[in-house]
């Protein structure tokens, strides 16, 4: 294949994830907009918690989409995607998977449970996120040495 088929491969292809997850993150803001209200007053006090656990969760994976889309654009425009944008664009979306992870710890510490459950079982609730941060950041440094490669490739031709 030549450069300039994959670089329109690469650009089609951005634009279509770009739109799913900017249309995805549009119905997930949608759904906690007019859902949350109805299931804090059907719902009773004691799931109430869990509730604004599960929005808060929410609002972080539509804002995780927001950033891909955001990401997409920027390789769908360039047809680049070894940028120092997007580097960075990966490690605030492992941010937001660290922020998703303490979500139960802080959701149950402000609201009436405060730490019955203890600190090591609700660090342990959000160790997937911590899991998929990891390897977001190890994905993030995978970008920079790709960028390094795509700046030496560039320089020799």
């Amino acid at each position: 294949m030549m450069k300039s088929n994959v670089e329109t491969i690469i650009r089609r292809s951005s634009l279509v994830v770009m739109m799913i997850s900017g249309i995805i993150s549009v119905f997930i803001i949608l759904s906690v907009i007019f859902n949350y209200p109805r299931d804090i007053e059907i719902f009773p006090k004691v799931t109430r918690n869990l509730i604004r656990e599960e929005a808060i969760a929410r609002c972080l994976c539509a804002a995780v989409l927001f950033v891909a889309a955001f990401i997409f654009f920027r390789i769908f425009r360039s047809g680049r995607p070894f940028t120092d944008g997007n580097i960075w664009a990966v490690r605030s979306i492992a941010g937001l998977f660290v922020i998703k992870g303490l979500v139960p710890l802080a959701v149950k510490s402000l609201y009436s449970e405060g730490f019955m459950l203890g600190v090591p079982r609700l660090i342990v609730a959000g160790i997937g996120d911590f899991f998929i941060a990891g390897l977001l950041l190890l994905f993030a440094e995978i970008m920079r040495y790709g960028k390094l490669l795509q700046n030496e490739s560039d320089e020799t031709l």
